[in-house]
């Protein structure tokens, strides 16, 4: 039994390895701005020891004004010795915790459940979960973070144990409160649910009998420690990261103009209440109450785990986050979770997950397949229960067949969910700049020389940063920045060196001679020169270079454009452009 454990162990370690670094580069898409801005941190920090602004070794990231946290792009320092400057870094610490994440499970059920065969499933679920190979493949901070917070809860579950000698103890100790503060400072989720689990450990500890128990005076110091740096790290506005512009602050518009016409209704109905009595029913506190359960609730609607999941760039496409089998094992698994005998156990289990999407619903909008990531290992833990509680339910030949039913519908709902991965997924609304990016970066480097200035949509300097290795400091010896201001921390740079960024358009009526536009879309000017298209895997068109020339010597026949690109109906022929051209003097370039 020990050797067939350990072969399947590591056969699921295997299939980890294999479905999180397969194409990582550019599976199921490349990375977009978030992930090279870790990476070039990463090298950055290596090389030089700042941002790209400069800034000496960091605490916040201010990045494009979402003010990243530190500990993934300090992490990327080590996949930047490694890889240098390229798309693995970026991934890198994603994917090997995926394939740790197999490991730690393992461990986890296997100390809480006491049970070979629910910790086998659960490795073997997390390795094949749709959650989280996506996530894994992914160059941000979230998975990473969570699997640093439930390795330090392993740990920490781990440490009471008489085996373990004195000073031992002590390192365990301290490796997993370093852990949690490390998470602490990657994802702004953890913040939230660090505390919250510590806390229910604590007062799980005071069960009669609870393996827990010995665990109390760490976790109290834990609770206090981690709580005192979350806070006092949530005083400065930059080391809020994201989480300040996405966190829910009061009222919309559309619920306070709710309440009011709740107050005019009972105003003016039949039936008369008190005001004070109205206001008791219908006020904030209410609403609000009942708009984060919604949120909450969502986050467990098989709507969002099996059938559809989230309408984020990150959703796999005719289908949920979770294996179509667990249908039939998460249900049965939460039911034998209330029978397990170590009841401290399954209770920590269950609490890991009640307060896993906490944070995601203290967002705005829907269920979030990234703020809601610290549900993957929960789940895995009791879907493992609940298939290992099918096969014990049967004894003899029908517990084998039993066995190979399941491990068939494991097999099959994974082989769903690869195709959607890794075939459906690039090719599903694939509309996406991250495909095409690279290459036109490149191409713009190529020749921007050869024109005055390159005018491009958006701020998508990381982009030259990376795929150019542009340092930090000729960045800044080459560009026009914004300076950051309180009112001012969004899309800060305007041009580095001839390449003008945020063309307000996606292909302008009329432009500047000697002036390289970057049009995205499928239309152009009549008077322009394409001079080349960069298309979407899908063959639709991502970006086209085009030049402009004078009306008055526009061809009476306009030259056949390449395929999928037509031209624009009107000209610009307004009394500041006669000729369809902005002088050469006119400030801007669009």
């Amino acid at each position: 039994m020990l050797k067939l454990r350990n072969k399947l162990l590591i056969l699921a370690i295997i299939t980890a390895t294999l479905t999180r670094f397969w194409k990582i580069s550019t599976l199921p898409y490349p990375p977009n701005g978030d992930e090279l801005a870790f990476g070039y941190y990463g090298w950055s920090l290596l090389h030089f020891g700042t941002d790209e602004y400069g800034r000496i070794l960091p605490l916040n990231f201010p990045s494009i004004g979402d003010f990243k946290y530190p500990a993934l792009a300090y992490l990327n320092i080590i996949p930047a010795v490694i890889f240098g400057l390229n798309e693995i870094t970026t991934r890198f610490w994603s994917a090997i915790s995926g394939v740790l994440l197999v490991l730690i499970t393992y461990k986890l059920s296997k100390l809480i459940f006491k049970n070979e065969i629910a910790a086998l499933a659960s490795s073997w679920l997390v390795a094949l979960s749709p959650w989280s190979i996506l996530e894994s493949r992914l160059g941000y901070e979230n998975h990473i973070s969570m699997f640093l917070t439930t390795l330090s809860l392993t740990i920490l579950l781990h440490i009471p144990s008489s085996i373990i000698p004195q000073l031992k103890k002590n390192k365990l100790v301290l490796i997993s409160l370093l852990l949690l503060v490390i998470s602490a400072f990657t994802y702004g989720a953890q913040r939230i649910f660090i505390p919250l689990i510590l806390l229910s450990i604590i007062i799980l500890s005071y069960l009669k009998n609870s393996f827990l128990t010995k665990t109390r005076k760490i976790s109290v110091i834990f609770f206090i420690t981690l709580t005192l740096i979350i806070g006092i790290s949530l005083v400065p506005q930059g080391s809020r990261g994201r989480a300040f512009e996405e966190a829910w602050k009061g009222l919309t518009g559309d619920q306070s103009n709710r309440l009011q016409e709740l107050y005019i209704q009972a105003g003016t109905s039949q039936t008369r209440l008190p005001a004070r009595l109205t206001y008791l029913f219908h006020n904030k506190y209410r609403v609000t109450t009942f708009d984060f359960l919604q949120r909450y609730s969502n986050h467990f609607s098989p709507n969002f785990l099996f059938f559809y999941g989230e309408a984020s760039t990150e959703k796999i496409p005719d289908m949920g986050l979770l294996l179509f089998i667990e249908i039939l094992l998460l249900p049965i698994g939460l039911f034998t979770l209330f029978l397990n005998k170590n009841k401290e156990g399954a209770l920590f289990v269950l609490t890991f997950l009640i307060f896993a999407p906490v944070a995601s619903s203290l967002t705005f909008g829907g269920p979030h397949i990234n703020r809601a990531s610290l549900m993957i290992p929960p789940i895995a833990l009791i879907s493992g229960l609940g298939f290992a509680n099918i096969v014990n339910s049967f004894k003899g030949k029908t517990n084998k067949l039993a066995l190979y039913l399941l491990a068939l519908g494991i097999s099959g709902s994974s082989l769903f969910t690869l195709n959607q991965l890794f075939i459906q997924k690039p090719m599903d609304k694939p509309w996406i700049k991250e495909q095409v990016h690279k290459e036109v970066v490149k191409e713009i480097y190529k020749i921007k020389n050869k024109y005055k200035a390159v005018a491009v949509n958006d701020d998508d300097y990381i982009y030259f940063l990376f795929y150019e290795k542009i340092s930090p400091k000729t960045f800044l010896s080459n560009s026009e920045i914004t300076p950051l201001t309180k009112d001012n921390v969004w899309e800060r740079v305007d041009r580095l060196e001839n390449i003008y960024f945020k063309m307000p358009f996606n292909c302008p009526k009329s432009g500047k001679l000697g002036v390289l536009y970057v049009c995205s879309g499928q239309e152009v000017p009549q008077n322009s020169k394409v001079l080349n298209v960069f298309y979407f895997w899908d063959g639709v068109p991502a970006n086209t270079f085009i030049e402009f020339y004078p009306l008055s010597k526009m061809p009476s026949k306009l030259p056949e454009l390449p395929e999928n690109i037509y031209y624009m109906v009107d000209v610009e022929t307004g009394l500041d452009y006669p000729d369809g051209i902005i002088p050469d003097n006119f400030p801007s370039l669009w």
